[in-house]
């Protein structure tokens, strides 16, 4: 689940004020490593912030890591958490330092709004809290520190990163209620993915420049993603990722081979797929529809992410008795570099920045 792509229409009326949010912090160990080492990461990733969503306890928390994932900075505390409202939460991070969380305004109410809150500073400072009138799991941020999320039904909210609003997009107009994955360029296009049709939307246009129409084949979309071309990858519950050349209303073509109850879809800086698939990541060359390689990463990974050089940080949420881990391969390989599990419970997505 990440980012940053999964979603709940609860259609719950009401407007939920920042005062309503939690967020307590807890300083992390200031000595010993959080994590077993396998490896190293380039150097000059030494400086990476890992964060993590954790449900897996009464408490939702974030932990927040340095040096990509091997000290534990800090614990940051939101709201109470049960097996009815874990899907209502959701964590992004983004390239210019900001730190995204979406939680439930009342965390015992299922139809709850929903209350999205800004960090900076690798998470130590609260900067925006901004009510939703529903909780839509759905978050994406761009390489400025803007983010967007379905606000209300029907609407597509964009915000800057001091919690500012910057562009609503009411995708009403055109039949939609809701969205079911998002995604942005490092142009600032926004692409919104229903469930068998996308549009894409230019840096605060209200009107999509490009639309891919529900004749394509696509059905249960559940995953969207750029790559550095502009290609557009959307995966679906079908087994089937879906890629389309900028501004292309059919697909270029579709990768079937490899791709089994797909949850999310990345892109790294070289326009490498990797596929998340429960249970495995299968990666792609650019342009290719067979896998290049293959990680097993375990039957409870749920969530992953690239950094600017990718390597690749895996949420692993752990089955019975295990409190689950965030797992580090090394950029374009299945070297596994480091796994931590320090401050970890039941983690749900993962996010990296500078």
């Amino acid at each position: 689940m990440s980012p940053q792509v999964r979603y709940l229409l609860s259609g719950a009326a009401g407007f939920i004020l920042a005062a309503c949010s939690s967020g307590s912090f807890t300083a992390g160990p200031t000595t010993a490593a959080s994590s077993t080492v396998h490896g190293s990461v380039a150097k000059k990733n030494a400086n990476v912030t890992v964060s993590a969503l954790n449900l897996g306890g009464s408490t939702a928390t974030v932990t927040v890591y340095s040096n990509a994932g091997a000290r534990l900075l800090r614990t940051i505390s939101l709201v109470a958490v049960d097996d009815l409202t874990k899907k209502l939460f959701n964590m992004t991070a983004s390239s210019s330092g900001f730190l995204y969380i979406e939680l439930p305004a009342d965390p015992g109410q299922v139809k709850s709004p929903g209350l999205l809150t800004i960090y900076k500073g690798k998470g130590a400072k609260k900067i925006a809290s901004i009510g939703l009138s529903s909780n839509y799991y759905l978050l994406v941020a761009d390489a400025v520190g803007n983010v967007y999320t379905m606000c209300k039904n029907r609407l597509m909210c964009e915000y800057n990163a001091s919690g500012k609003s910057v562009r609503k997009i009411n995708v009403g107009k055109y039949g939609w209620n809701g969205a079911e994955a998002l995604a942005v360029d490092s142009s600032g296009d926004l692409a919104i993915v229903y469930n068998d049709a996308a549009m894409v939307f230019p840096p605060g246009a209200t009107k999509p420049s490009w639309s891919i129409g529900s004749s394509q084949g696509m059905g249960g979309n559940i995953s969207a993603t750029f790559d550095p071309s502009g290609n557009l990858y959307i995966a679906g519950i079908n087994d089937k990722v879906f890629v389309f050349a900028p501004n292309a209303s059919s697909p270029s073509y579709v990768i079937e081979d490899g791709v089994a109850n797909p949850s999310e879809v990345v892109c790294d800086s070289l326009g490498n797929l990797y596929v998340l698939n429960g249970s495995t990541i299968a990666r792609y060359a650019q342009g290719e529809s067979t896998p290049e390689s293959t990680i097993g990463v375990g039957p409870s990974a749920v969530s992953m992410a690239l950094d600017a050089a990718d390597n690749l940080y895996v949420a692993n949420e752990g089955g019975s008795g295990n409190t689950g881990s965030v797992t580090v391969y090394a950029a374009g390989s299945n070297s596994l570099v480091r796994t931590v599990t320090n401050g970890i419970e039941g983690p749900a997505s993962v996010g990296v920045s500078p």
